[in-house]
Parts: structure tokens; C-alpha cells; sequence
């Protein structure tokens, strides 16, 4: 596994290096659990990020990992293993 390789004391994006808006992921929890959130936008403050997008290429490149999930299918892993 990754954590018994020589690149186990490194720093690695674990991401499917597609960017997300956080709307977007707000919407597909709703979609999956039927409950709809009203998104309330605040005045940006300074120092906030505008966009952001990991870079997994260092995890694929050193330990032979993919993404296996998509949002949608993430969140309900997530979702299920919360609930677990």
C-alpha cells in the first residue's frame, strides 16, 4: 500500500483534479437527500479563495492511485459512512 512505500512521509492531493464549486456539491447533497438548501452569498472577505483545484498528478505519478469516485458517488459513500 501507499503507506509502506519510501514516499510514505510526503504530502499528497488526494482530489479527481476537477474543480467544484461549492454550490455544486451543496445541490448534489440535496439531489441525494431530498432536501433542499438555500444558499445564502456573503460579500466576500479579503483572503478568501476565488477558485482552487487540487493536483493529484504526485499520488498518481508515485503511488499508482486513481480516483475511483465521482461527486456524486463520493458524497454517498460519505453519506452511508457517516451513518454507518
Amino acid at each position: 500500500t501507499a503507506l509502506k512505500t519510501s514516499y510514505s512521509n510526503q504530502i499528497y492531493n488526494i482530489s479527481t483534479n476537477i474543480q467544484t464549486e461549492l454550490s455544486d456539491v451543496i445541490d448534489e447533497l440535496g439531489k441525494i437527500t431530498g432536501k433542499r438548501n438555500q444558499i445564502c452569498y456573503l460579500p466576500q472577505k479579503q483572503g478568501d479563495i476565488d477558485h482552487s483545484c487540487l493536483d493529484n498528478l504526485k499520488a498518481q505519478e508515485f503511488l499508482q492511485w486513481q480516483p475511483v469516485y465521482d461527486l456524486h458517488d463520493g458524497l454517498i459513500s460519505l453519506l452511508e459512512a457517516s451513518r454507518a
